[in-house]
C-alpha cells in the first residue's frame, strides 16, 4: 500500500481501490476477498456475472448485501471489454 506523509514526519496509510473478479460465484473465495477487503477499510468493486432469471437466490442476495456494505457491483461479462476497461479507470 501507498504511503504518504501525515504532517507529523511520519507516514499513514493510504488506501487503495480493491477490483475483484467473480466476488459473489458460487466458489465462495471471491466472497471472503471482497469481505476481507471491506473490513481493511478499502473502496471495493466486484465485477460478477449479471443476475438474469435463472440466478439463484443466493446470488441475489449477495450482491444486494454487497451493496448495503458499500461495495460497488457492476455486472458484466468477460468479453465486454469495454466495460472492463471503463472499471478499471473508475474514480
Amino acid at each position: 500500500m501507498d504511503k504518504q506523509a501525515n504532517g507529523y514526519g511520519g507516514a499513514e496509510e493510504t488506501k487503495s481501490k480493491i477490483l475483484i473478479f467473480g466476488g459473489s460465484g458460487t466458489a465462495y473465495l471471491g466472497t471472503y476477498m471482497v469481505k476481507a477487503s471491506i473490513k481493511s477499510g478499502h473502496r471495493t468493486f466486484v465485477y460478477a456475472r449479471p443476475i438474469t432469471p435463472r440466478s439463484f437466490q443466493h446470488k441475489i442476495d449477495l450482491h444486494d448485501e454487497f451493496r448495503s456494505l458499500g461495495v460497488t457491483v457492476i455486472e458484466g461479462e468477460l468479453d465486454e471489454h469495454e466495460k472492463i476497461v471503463a472499471t478499471l479507470v473508475l474514480k
